[in-house]
């Protein structure tokens, strides 16, 4: 049999799964329960990790850019157990903003939380409609507009909005209101 032949015999068997890859490389993989054991130990540390930057975020003793660190970390893992967190902190600027090719620097690359709202999604949307429904600061109406437009693109945001404008009441109404005009107004400046 040539080396050609016994190749392709050997992928094909692979393939078909009657020869296991690892046994041919002479390299044990790990079973159904040494596997299941790692996804344990990773989860383990992941909420190990997300409860670390939380306790740091949420310390009124953290310096700045331990705040950033932890702010940074949380939207990298996706914490959906975060964005009530990262509220309060979307005015703490980057230390340094990185340009993209566009030499632009979005909202997200000057405010690390407004972007780990971005990057957490979808569980970020109803902490930022609240948020929004409460808060009269102008500067914060406009970062949680721009985290619910990348998240949700123009029309839905400002459909989920609308929404909420019209099951609320008082200055809930009026502070939706506003957001909408804010969202409106940033659509005409694209």
């Amino acid at each position: 049999m040539t080396t050609t032949c016994l190749f392709r015999k050997t992928a094909l068997s692979i393939l078909v799964g009657a020869v296991p890859y690892g046994g041919l490389l002479g390299v044990d993989f790990p079973g159904p329960s040494e596997r299941a054991e790692a996804r344990e130990r990773i989860l383990a540390e992941y909420n190990t990790s997300i409860q670390a930057a939380l306790t740091t975020l949420r310390s009124s003793d953290s310096p700045p850019d331990s705040r950033l660190d932890a702010i940074g970390i949380l939207g990298r893992l996706r914490a959906a157990s975060a964005p009530e967190s990262l509220i309060p902190h979307i005015g703490l600027p980057a230390e340094l903003v990185h340009l993209r090719e566009t030499l632009t620097p979005s909202l997200g690359d000057c405010y690390p939380a407004v972007q780990a709202l971005v990057d957490i999604g979808t569980p970020s949307i109803p902490v930022c409609m609240r948020a929004l429904a409460t808060i009269e600061d102008t500067e914060s109406r406009r970062k949680l507009c721009w985290v619910l437009t990348e998240i949700e693109g123009e029309e839905i945001a400002i459909l989920l909005l609308k929404r909420e404008a019209a099951a609320s009441s008082g200055k809930r109404r009026t502070n939706l209101g506003a957001a909408i005009a804010v969202m409106q107004g940033m659509a005409k400046g694209r």
